[in-house]
Order: C-alpha cells, then sequence, then structure tokens
C-alpha cells in the first residue's frame, strides 16, 4: 500500500470514529432533552411540546441514519485496507468503494477551516467544538429533579444555549439543517410558559403575605391559582 494512500484511509477512519462519537453525544443530548420535556407535556399537554417532541424524535432518526452510514463507511475501508494488502490494485475498487471519495472530499474542505465542509451523511460536517462538547455533557449530568418553576427556567435557558450552538455546525444544506433552529424556537416558547409560571407565583406570594388587608385579595387570589400549574419534576428514584 502506498505512504499516501495509507495517509488517506487513516484520515477517513479517524474521522469517522471521531464522527461516531459525536452522533452518539447528540442522541445523548436529544434522549434527555425530551426527557424533559415529558415532563413538562405531563403538566400541560400543548401543540408545543407535542411538537417538540416530533422534532427531538426526526432528529434522532436522522441521527441513526448517519451511524448507520458511518459503520458502513467504516467497513468499506476495513475492507479496501484488505483487498490492498492481498495485493488488488486500487484501480480496481473504484466503483465499489466510490463513496469513500465523498468522505474524503468532505474532510479535506473542513480541514483546516471553521466553515462546515460538503455535507455526507455518515459524518460531521465539522466537529463539535470543545465548548460545545462540554456544555452538552455537563447537561447530560443534570437530572430531572426540580422544586420551582424558576429552576426550569434556568434549565430551558441551558438547553437553548446548547441549540444555538448546534446550529452553528450543520449548514442548512445538512440533514439536520434545520432542526437546531426549530427546535430552539419550541424551546423558547415552553421557556415563556415557564417564565408565565415563574411570575404568577411571585403573584401568590405577593397576595399571601402577612396583610391586615389579605381577605381582600381572595377572589384575586382564586382567579390566578386557576393558572398555576404543578412543578414537573421525578423524584431522584425515578430519574
Amino acid at each position: 500500500m502506498s505512504l499516501n494512500l495509507e495517509k488517506t484511509l487513516h484520515s477517513i477512519k479517524e474521522n469517522l470514529e471521531l464522527s461516531i462519537d459525536q452522533f452518539r453525544l447528540l442522541e445523548d443530548f436529544m434522549l434527555h432533552l425530551d426527557n424533559h420535556i415529558s415532563l413538562l407535556e405531563s403538566i400541560s399537554e400543548n401543540s408545543t411540546t407535542t411538537l417538540s417532541r416530533i422534532t427531538i424524535d426526526k432528529w434522532i432518526c436522522e441521527i441513526n441514519l448517519n451511524q448507520e452510514k458511518n459503520l458502513e463507511y467504516r467497513s468499506l475501508v476495513e475492507k479496501m485496507e484488505s483487498l490492498i494488502n492481498e495485493g488488488v490494485s486500487p484501480d480496481q475498487l473504484i466503483v465499489s468503494f466510490s463513496p469513500l471519495a465523498n468522505v474524503y472530499s468532505n474532510i479535506r474542505d473542513n480541514k483546516g477551516r471553521d466553515e462546515a465542509g460538503r455535507p455526507v451523511i455518515g459524518i460531521m460536517s465539522k466537529q463539535l467544538c470543545p465548548e460545545t462538547r462540554n456544555l452538552i455533557l455537563d447537561f447530560l449530568c443534570r437530572g430531572l429533579s426540580f422544586t420551582s418553576w424558576s429552576e426550569w427556567v434556568d434549565r430551558i435557558d441551558f438547553q437553548i444555549e446548547i441549540l444555538q450552538k448546534l446550529i452553528s455546525h450543520f449548514p442548512g444544506s445538512h440533514s439536520f439543517g434545520t432542526l437546531p433552529l426549530s427546535l430552539t424556537m419550541m424551546i423558547n416558547s415552553l421557556k415563556n410558559e415557564a417564565s408565565e409560571q415563574v411570575k404568577l407565583n411571585k403573584v401568590v406570594d405577593i397576595l399571601t403575605s402577612d396583610d391586615s388587608r389579605g381577605d381582600v385579595y381572595h377572589l384575586d387570589l382564586l382567579i390566578v391559582k386557576q393558572h398555576l400549574l404543578p412543578i414537573p419534576s421525578n423524584s431522584v428514584g425515578e430519574e
């Protein structure tokens, strides 16, 4: 095997391994995000939570397709290495192994640049930066136990921060292209609903504070309490 061909195959294999690792990380992020939205859906099922979960499911399906294609490419690399080591000329393998040319084009386009390369299913157009990766890992370490709606707003802000980072990683032509942006808009809507619950709880606190005229607010308090939702939370044993 020539040195150039050996380097090319090593580069392809290395990038495929990096990509599969990051596809798995994205899948874990999506599943944990879905767990959060499932909790919100359990106390207030509406179109936003439903659409969010549908979008997450679509994204997970796309990730799985990329993982399958990645494994297919890795199998092609291993077979090509074995055949060449047996003395088969690379020129005889052009048709069967032509998909690897697209993978290598993606790697070359992306090398040394911040811009996403040509989108190829099965490989990340560009690797997740350390900051984004660390944010996702941090998110995965956070449980599903909440004691207030303020905690929910903070957690949703964290989810939006990660999604906004992901938007920059995928060009519009990528199979993930519009999913991060669509999901960000939906999660923003859920944040507005959680923020409204924070406000309502503050109103209740004010109306129920020690006051000699407290009975005057009884009717207002009843009206506000009608709009209060229970805090979605899993106990430690359920997470």
